[in-house]
């Protein structure tokens, strides 16, 4: 059962992420995440912070030309459920919200064929809202 959300708004040099814990429905401040293997690993921590188990995490990634796919391929590396968010959907979710990615994922639905490059996804493990 998925116990946090994650939302990550995805930039050129730097992404930022939010935690919402669904049993609580406490939001964490927003997390820096610089491009980087580095900054990855420092993600991944963070998140480890809330739960050593990647199977506890829903994460909402907006899929912003190809800036989201090394942290989106990290993060499938490393075991976490994703979903990838149309940008222009997630900029009408951030005017109403600000800080809605975390909980958008009441709406996605299985998405089956992602692919970027050499890697291809085919399993429900990813979503999208298209």
């Amino acid at each position: 059962m998925v116990k946090f959300h994650v939302g990550v708004d995805v930039g050129r040099a730097r992404h930022l992420a939010r935690v919402l814990d669904t049993t609580t429905a406490h939001l964490s401040r927003p997390f820096q995440i610089p491009v980087s293997h580095e900054g990855f690993e420092s993600f991944r921590r963070y998140l480890e912070g809330f739960s050593p188990n990647p199977q506890d995490f829903f994460v909402a990634i907006e899929a912003t030309g190809a800036y989201h796919v090394p942290l989106a391929n990290y993060l499938w590396d490393c075991g976490y459920t994703l979903a990838l968010v149309n940008p222009a959907r997630a900029k009408a979710f951030r005017k109403a919200g600000g800080h809605i990615l975390v909980i958008i994922g009441r709406k996605l639905r299985p998405y089956l064929g992602y692919s970027q490059g050499k890697r291809r996804f085919l399993t429900s493990r990813f979503y999208t809202t298209s």
